[in-house]
């Protein structure tokens, strides 16, 4: 795990960081685990926010399914594998950003 948030730490906290400015909003402040968001984000953007790094990571992952499936090479089915799997520990590291959505859209729910 720690080898984990040592390669996707920053990458992923950047990445919440540029769905912010996407948004035309900066964060109050940025750390290699963490990132303080403003607090008057909508729920929209909220949820824009959180989940921003999880679909990149997705998206890196199924380009590189798409260029291992259609790799002519040993080379390029080893470069589609590659990204791949990092995709994929990538879009594993975004479970908590999920809960966090999750914990946030249960307690606007209760009274």
């Amino acid at each position: 795990m720690n080898t984990l948030l040592r390669l996707y730490g920053w990458p992923h906290e950047l990445l919440h960081a540029l769905a912010l400015l996407l948004l035309g909003r900066r964060p109050r402040g940025i750390a290699r685990q963490h990132i303080d968001l403003p607090l008057d984000l909508g729920r929209r953007q909220f949820i824009f926010v959180a989940l921003f790094p999880t679909a990149v990571f997705v998206l890196l992952a199924a380009l590189g399914l798409l260029a291992l499936l259609s790799a002519g090479s040993l080379l390029q089915m080893a470069l589609g594998a590659l990204l791949s799997a990092a995709g994929m520990a990538g879009a594993a590291g975004g479970a908590g950003d999920w809960r966090a959505v999750e914990r946030a859209l249960a307690s606007e729910r209760e009274p």
